[in-house]
């Protein structure tokens, strides 16, 4: 069996698409399918793409619009991870803090963006694609 490495050396282009934020819809069928067809298929033949996910499985921190959901590894697993794997992921990230006069919080103004929860998200997955190239080089 080959390797990460030499599948994506007999690419023409490798992408890796990192999916990150609420799990809300993502384990709809008609959602998870939309996004390998119109965006992993579309941006490289298979093999040729890695998937990272950065997600939250619950609702517990999320803003009241997508009502009451939890979910848990297994069923990813068994529904839309089936369809996009992951090369790899995080689930359920705690929330971004920095330390501010002994006390931490993701919700002090001098917080700025490194802890908005979605931007943290995002560097969470770049080291995720990180240390994936590597262990594939």
């Amino acid at each position: 069996a080959e390797n990460d490495s030499q599948v994506l050396a007999a690419c023409e282009v490798s992408v890796a698409h990192c999916i990150v934020g609420t799990a809300r819809t993502f384990l709809q069928p008609s959602v998870h399918r939309s996004i390998a067809r119109g965006l992993v298929r579309a941006a490289a033949p298979p093999g040729c793409s890695k998937l990272f996910f950065v997600l939250d499985l619950s609702s517990k921190g999320d803003s009241p619009k997508g009502g009451d959901f939890q979910y848990d590894e297994h069923q990813l697993w068994e529904g839309a991870w089936r369809q996009l794997p992951p090369a790899g992921y995080w689930l359920d990230p705690p929330l971004p803090a920095i330390e501010i006069e002994g006390r931490s919080s993701y919700l002090n103004p001098w917080c700025l963006y490194q802890c908005v929860p979605m931007f943290d998200k995002n560097r969470l997955c770049l080291g995720l694609v990180e240390e994936f190239e590597k262990q594939a080089h």
